[in-house]
C-alpha cells in the first residue's frame, strides 16, 4: 500500500543554478549528493547509458526533491506549448508565513511579490498562496497555514502534493484511488479564470480533486473543462521539467506482484544502490494517461513513517 509521497524528480538545466535557488532562497538543505551510473539505475529507470549527478534536497524527514543534472543522454528542453497537457503541472509546498520565505530577498521576486499573494488553492479556500517559477519555469506554489513542523526547520515546512494534470478525471480516480488505494479527500470546480499553466485559457474552469494516503494529502488531480488536452509526451527523463512523483509504499514486492497484471511498470523492483534510500527497492510506473510514478521502499522511508 502506498504510505505517502516520498519526493518530486526534477531535471534541470544548470544544476548548480537551481541548487542555489533552492538552497539560498526556499530553504532546502542537501539530503545526498552523488554520481548515479551502472546496471542498477539503468535498470530502475529504462535509460542504457543513464549517468547524472543527483541531489536530493530535503525539507522534512519525509519529503525531498530528486534533482537531476544529466552527463548522459544529453538533456532536453521543455516544450513550451499553447495548449494543455497530461502530465505533471507542478508542486503545491507550504509554510507558516509567506513573509519568511527567503526568496523575498531577491529584487526581482520581491517586485512581483504582491501581485502574485491572494490566489486560490483548493481546498485550502482562505489561504494565502503565491506562485513562484524556479530557475527554470518550473511551477511552485506556496501555501500558508498553521503545520506542525517536523525536525527541519526552515523557511518552507514541508512539501504538500503535486498536481497532476489529467484528461479524464473519473478514469484517473478509478486508477489512483480504487487500483493504488488512495483516498479522496476533496473534490470541486474552479472558478473561472483561476485555471493556470500553459495553455490556461481565460474563462475556462477545471475540475480538481484532492487525494490523500494514510500519511496525508498526497496528490492533486486537475482536468480543465471544456479544452482541448494533449496526451502525455513521450517519458524522457533528461527533458527539463518534473520527471517523476515518488511515493513510499508498505511491502513493495507484495504490492507489485498484486498489481504487476493491472499496471505498467518499467521493471520488477531493483535495489536502490546509492543516495538516501540505499538498501531499500524501487520501481517505475507509468499511470494509464502516461504520467511517471515511482514506487519506494526504503530503511528511510519505513523510519519516517515509523514502520
Amino acid at each position: 500500500m502506498i504510505l505517502g509521497l516520498s519526493h518530486m524528480g526534477l531535471t534541470v538545466s544548470k544544476l548548480d543554478s537551481s541548487l542555489d535557488y533552492y538552497q539560498k532562497k526556499l530553504g532546502f538543505t542537501v539530503l545526498s549528493d552523488a554520481e548515479r551510473k551502472g546496471e542498477w539505475v539503468e535498470k530502475i529507470t529504462g535509460i542504457p547509458g543513464f549517468h547524472t549527478r543527483s541531489v536530493y534536497l530535503s525539507l522534512s524527514p519525509r519529503h525531498h526533491f530528486e534533482v537531476f543534472g544529466f552527463f548522459h543522454p544529453q538533456v532536453i528542453p521543455p516544450e513550451r506549448e499553447s495548449r494543455f497537457r497530461v502530465g505533471i503541472l507542478g508542486c503545491v509546498l507550504n509554510t507558516d508565513r509567506l513573509e519568511s520565505l527567503l526568496v523575498r530577498d531577491d529584487p526581482e521576486e520581491a517586485r512581483r511579490w504582491a501581485p502574485l499573494l491572494g490566489r486560490k488553492e483548493e481546498p485550502f479556500d482562505g489561504c494565502r498562496i503565491i506562485h513562484l517559477k524556479d530557475p527554470d519555469g518550473l511551477s511552485l506554489r506556496v501555501l500558508e497555514e498553521k503545520v506542525e513542523r517536523m525536525k527541519a526547520q526552515s523557511p518552507l515546512a514541508d512539501l504538500r502534493y503535486p498536481v497532476f494534470l489529467v484528461e479524464n478525471m473519473e478514469a484517473s480516480l478509478s486508477f489512483y484511488g480504487d487500483l493504488l488505494g488512495l483516498r479522496v479527500d476533496g473534490e470541486g470546480k474552479n472558478s473561472p479564470g483561476e485555471v493556470e499553466g500553459e495553455g490556461a485559457t481565460p474563462g475556462k474552469s477545471a475540475r480538481w480533486a484532492v487525494l490523500r494516503s494514510r500519511a496525508g494529502f498526497c496528490l492533486k488531480l486537475v482536468s480543465p473543462s471544456d479544452s482541448e488536452i494533449l496526451p502525455a509526451a513521450p517519458w524522457k527523463m533528461q527533458r527539463i521539467g518534473f520527471t517523476h512523483a515518488a511515493f513510499g509504499v508498505e511491502n513493495l514486492e507484495g504490492y507489485y506482484l498484486r498489481l504487476k497484471d493491472k499496471v505498467n511498470f518499467k521493471s520488477p523492483p531493483t535495489p536502490v544502490n546509492a543516495g538516501p534510500h540505499q538498501g531499500g527497492q524501487a520501481v517505475y510506473l507509468t499511470s494509464p494517461e502516461g504520467i511517471t510514478l515511482e514506487f519506494i521502499d526504503s530503511p528511510l522511508i519505513r523510519e519516517s513513517w515509523k514502520m
